[in-house]
């Protein structure tokens, strides 16, 4: 067979090629997503993740530091999100008001906060999702294709499963446990900086509609109970009685979140959910290898 002729058949049949391409990719952290190449390997990724330091979101890309502007404080932000939020301000302004002559200077960018509906663990639905949505749609429109022509249903089987593996990773609590503070009507105001020598300065006013960035900056690990005591259906009431010669508190309510064997019934949810897809994931890939046309 002539060198064309296989290179024209493999083309033909992407068989081992979608082996390979099942294990490489990119992160996947937001939903509705599609099932897509590197899902095995960002499923094992979690699961590492989990077992490490118990965190979905990766580690910040960016260097912020958040300054309580009401009480001076300075922290360093171990934030995923907050590290995009000043990165994608930053690009933005630098684009609109670009700094003249040499660059040299500070910009400094002042926010209100918006009003915001949504309820501590709740999340706004955005093109991103929009776009997902219909990817998913279209992937199960392509894989019905060889039913159609052939009887084939592997393929469609394979997509299906796929997709839902990934949806069930992606609806998991614990990414709006890490995403969303507990206080979210806050009324101080930030200043997010990249620290010593970068030329912008991002100012936030809280106007008691805000999320707490300062909070956010240094969100607790998932394996503590305080990132789920937002959640109603993971977390109690519990009575504190509160003595204090400045401060005293009858019969206050506050929430706690449920434990199970010593950590949160959240945290618990994700380990199980991360341990048995991983499994599951493998048994998808060796029925993608078996699959020769």
């Amino acid at each position: 067979m002539s060198a064309t002729a296989q290179s024209w058949g493999q083309w033909i049949n992407l068989s081992y090629v979608s082996t390979i391409l099942m294990v490489i990719g990119g992160d996947v952290l937001y939903t509705p997503v599609c099932f897509s190449f590197g899902c095995v390997t960002y499923a094992f990724t979690t699961l590492v993740n989990i077992i490490r330091d118990g965190r979905l979101l990766p580690l910040p890309d960016h260097h912020v530091k958040v300054f309580n502007l009401e009480s001076g404080y300075a922290h360093k932000n171990r934030n995923w999100v907050m590290s995009r939020l000043l990165r994608d301000i930053e690009a933005q302004v630098s684009r609109e008001w670009p700094l003249s002559g040499d660059g040299r200077g500070i910009r400094i960018s002042v926010f209100e906060a918006p009003e915001n509906d949504n309820g501590p663990t709740q999340f706004s639905w955005g093109f991103v999702h929009v776009i997902g949505a219909l990817a998913t749609v279209l992937q199960l429109g392509v894989a019905a294709v060889p039913i159609w022509l052939d009887q084939e249903w592997g393929i469609m089987l394979i997509t299906v499963v796929g997709t839902l593996f990934i949806q069930i990773m992606g609806l998991l609590p614990q990414w709006r446990a890490e995403n969303l503070p507990n206080g979210q009507r806050s009324k101080d105001c930030y200043a997010l900086t990249s620290g010593n020598g970068s030329t912008d300065i991002v100012v936030i006013i809280g106007r008691a509609v805000c999320l707490n960035l300062e909070s956010m900056s240094f969100s607790k690990s998932p394996r503590v109970g305080r990132p789920w005591e937002k959640f109603q259906w993971l977390s109690r009431s519990v009575d504190v009685e509160e003595e204090s010669e400045k401060i005293a508190q009858r019969d206050s309510k506050k929430r706690k979140a449920m434990m199970f064997r010593g950590l949160p019934l959240g945290f618990r949810l994700t380990q199980i959910t991360c341990w048995i897809p991983c499994l599951l994931w493998l048994l998808l890939l060796v029925n993608v290898a078996a699959s020769t046309d």
